[in-house]
C-alpha cells in the first residue's frame, strides 16, 4: 500500500480513537502487503463507524455476512477495502 493510503488509514484510526469507537486492527500486513484492512469494532460503535467511514469517503459495500461490513475507497490509484469484524472486540 502506497504511504499516502497507509497515512489516510492511520488518520481515520485518530478519528475513530477521538471519537471513542472501540477497534483494534487484526494484524499489520496491509501496510506492507496492500491487502485489505481487517478491524475489529465493538457491535454497538457500528452507526459511529459508518458515519467516520463515510465522511473519509468510504462506500458501503454490504453487511453480509451479519458479523462483518465491508468499506471501501479509491484512493491514489489503490483499491482500499475495510473488512470489520462486528462483536469481535468484546
Amino acid at each position: 500500500m502506497k504511504k499516502s493510503n497507509v497515512e489516510f488509514i492511520l488518520a481515520m484510526a485518530e478519528e475513530l480513537r477521538r471519537e471513542n469507537v472501540r477497534f483494534f486492527f487484526l494484524d499489520e500486513r496491509w501496510m506492507d502487503e496492500g491487502r485489505d484492512v481487517d478491524l475489529c469494532l465493538h457491535r454497538e460503535d457500528t452507526e459511529k463507524f459508518d458515519k467516520i467511514a463515510r465522511k473519509m469517503g468510504f462506500r458501503f459495500l454490504s453487511k453480509f455476512p451479519p458479523w462483518k461490513r465491508f468499506y471501501v475507497v479509491y484512493r491514489d490509484g489503490e483499491i482500499i477495502l475495510l473488512d470489520v469484524h462486528l462483536g469481535k472486540y468484546e
